[in-house]
């Protein structure tokens, strides 16, 4: 009789995840796909968006950034990221941001806004909400680490009651 030796099995290797939900990413994808591209038309009609919201380069890189991400069809996995395209996702987030803030403060809404109020009515959300889902996204993909990106996620979290809460602290405390 041989004895058999007993072997570990191979460990599993990590696969890249995302925090939430394909419900949660495919509805922050859609809305900001959404407005990027009514900035884009906004262009195409004669308007001139502030960089780099301009000649569609913002749109090109959240494409880029965003593309693969629900290629997975069973859940949302991590793509490859270009730290360039990162950069303008991010800018592009300011500036929506910047430009909305001044027109609360009290200036007149310029193009960016414009299309922002437009865009939050046919979402049935607030143009805050749209700003929110572009540094949502951007904060996730360039997170350092899945705690990282989940706490970006979850504190960006639009309260969508079909969206489960996660308490991400116990992680934190391991």
């Amino acid at each position: 009789m041989t004895e058999e030796r007993w072997t570990p099995p191979e460990p599993r290797r990590a696969e890249p995840w995302l925090p939430g939900t394909r419900r949660g990413w495919v509805r922050a994808l859609g809305q900001v796909s959404g407005l990027l591209l009514a900035l884009r038309t906004e262009e195409a009609d004669g308007a001139t968006p502030p960089d780099p919201l301009a000649d569609g380069l913002a749109l090109r890189a959240w494409s880029s950034l965003t593309g693969p991400v629900l290629r997975d069809l069973a859940r949302p996995t991590v793509p490859e990221v270009d730290i360039v395209d990162l950069a303008l996702v991010g800018a592009a987030a300011r500036v929506l941001g910047t430009s909305l803030c001044r027109w609360r403060a009290g200036a007149p809404a310029d193009v960016v806004t414009a299309v922002l109020r437009r865009e939050a009515a046919v979402h049935g959300c607030s143009p805050e909400h749209l700003v929110a889902q572009v540094a949502r996204v951007q904060g996730v993909l360039s997170a350092a680490d899945e705690l990282s990106g989940a706490q970006v996620w979850w504190a960006l979290d639009d309260g969508d009651p079909s969206t489960p809460a996660r308490d991400v602290t116990p992680a934190l405390r391991d």
